[in-house]
């Protein structure tokens, strides 16, 4: 299914602040390469630089997870689609690149710990290349969004900002903990006889754009969506 036209879009762009380490896994192994450490933080490529980054689906799994947990299942396949039923998702996640004047790495040591001996676990030491700090500028957009979808959604970054979520690996050693900075929300009501985005509202606080859509102060026009 398709949407039949555009009824409403949220636009919504905000930094992902490292607040301890983070580690997104590039997924390769370098444990012949003596050089490197043993799993290094994921990079992509702007302007022929080297940068870090978190990709949109990393994003996006956590955010998914939070609202199916307060949607349930068939609610969140709605909004982020499915293929069994083929639904179009009405949420885009955007690759967030690091601004890498704000980066800093380190190298960090682990090793397994046996379960009876309670002792190091023989050549299981491995070195992980962690970002402990730095910035990536993020963005997400939702069209044709109903206002319980959208609250969620917000309600997915806040309990980021707040520590309740963490993103990345390694969460059960204590990596994943960001700060939700820079927060901006633009909505948008379909377009103008310009063919013009109608601007509905505008945030520059999470909180706050939250307390309007709990409140029912802003409401969001939407129809049959779908073709």
């Amino acid at each position: 299914m398709r949407f039949k036209k555009i009824c409403n879009e949220a636009v919504c762009s905000f930094t992902i602040t490292a607040n301890g380490p983070l580690m997104i896994a590039d997924g390769s192994s370098n444990r012949t390469d003596p050089s490197k450490p043993d799993t290094c933080f994921l990079t992509g490529t702007v302007d022929g630089e080297r940068v870090y980054v978190i990709p949109g689906s990393s994003i996006k799994g956590v955010v998914r997870g939070y609202v199916e947990d307060m949607l349930g299942k068939e609610k969140t396949e709605m909004l982020f689609g499915s293929e069994k039923p083929a639904i179009k998702s009405k949420v885009s996640f955007y690759d967030a690149f690091a601004d890498m004047s704000t980066v800093k790495t380190d190298i960090r040591y682990n090793t397994a710990i046996s379960a009876i001996g309670q002792n190091a676990v023989n050549g299981s030491l491995n070195s992980v290349e962690a970002l402990v700090k730095g910035s990536f500028p993020a963005k997400l957009t939702v069209k044709n969004a109903e206002e319980k979808e959208l609250l969620y959604i917000l309600k997915a970054l806040r309990a980021l900002d707040t520590g309740e979520l963490c993103i990345g690996g390694r969460k059960s050693r204590g990596y994943g903990l960001v700060n939700i900075n820079d927060f901006s929300l633009r909505l948008f009501g379909g377009y103008d006889n310009d063919l013009k985005p109608v601007m509905l509202a505008e945030f520059d606080d999470v909180r706050t754009a939250i307390s309007s859509l709990e409140s029912g102060a802003l409401s969001l026009h939407t129809e049959v969506l779908y073709e």
